[in-house]
């Protein structure tokens, strides 16, 4: 189905690494730290130390309390998704579509899993029938982890279960087009996400058996009603 959209123009503010430490005073940051690249997911903070990751494809590291660097790590495509942090370990999606676990102290890899979409962002087309990228589908989907296992969306339209301690697939639910809403995981073990085919579902954490699904409201340019971003329970 084609979808048509009027071209925007738009900006993104990056932080900026060396840490530069400022005087103390009110409204002024503590410090700051320059990347390669934008940053458009957000951090997570464990052990007195902040994970994130940036649009040059690079996982960092660094000491919360002055943002000293204690480790960087180039991945396979550009970062834009929430690390999550579990037992001493990061889980972090990178743009070819493969989820690492990163030791937390020190950023060396325990395992990659690849799948099979390339996190690209979702196509529209002009009134001439020209393909182009959605500039507003710029976040991927931040992994979530319940009872050992590791859950996320792909481009390649799946939702995917891993094995958090050894990378290997439980399972994966394909979806009605792209995911890369953010998985939420209940009491009970059901997964919630959203996908662009404009359904919210429902998953069975344990093996993977749809729920339920529901079919939300569409507009003029999500006529079949994308879901775009993650759940709260």
């Amino acid at each position: 189905m084609k979808f048509y959209f009027p071209i925007l123009l738009c900006a993104l503010v990056t932080l900026h690494t060396p840490p530069l430490k400022s005087q103390p005073g009110q409204g002024q940051p503590a410090w700051k730290y320059k990347t390669g690249g934008k940053i458009i997911g957000t951090a997570a903070m464990a052990g007195g130390m902040v994970f994130f990751g940036s649009d040059d494809g690079t996982a960092h590291a660094l000491r919360s309390a002055d943002g000293f660097r204690i480790w960087s790590k180039k991945l396979g495509g550009h970062i834009a998704s929430r690390p999550a942090y579990r037992d001493g370990f990061i889980f972090i999606l990178s743009g070819d579509g493969t989820l690492h676990k990163l030791r937390a102290s020190d950023g060396n890899s325990m395992w990659a899993f690849r799948t099979q979409g390339t996190e690209e962002r979702f196509k529209r087309y002009t009134p001439s029938g020209e393909e182009f990228s959605d500039i507003w589908d710029y976040y991927l989907s931040s992994p979530a982890i319940h009872d050992g296992r590791v859950f996320f969306g792909s481009s390649d339209h799946h939702i995917y279960a891993v094995d958090a301690g050894t990378g290997q697939l439980h399972w994966k639910y394909e979806t009605g087009d792209i995911v890369h809403a953010d998985p939420v995981v209940d009491e009970e073990g059901i997964v919630y996400t959203g996908s662009f085919d404009g359904f919210m579902y429902a998953i069975d954490s344990k093996d993977g058996g749809l729920k339920w699904k529901f079919d939300t409201v569409g507009a003029a340019y999500f006529p079949e009603g994308a879901v775009q971003q993650g759940a709260a329970i």
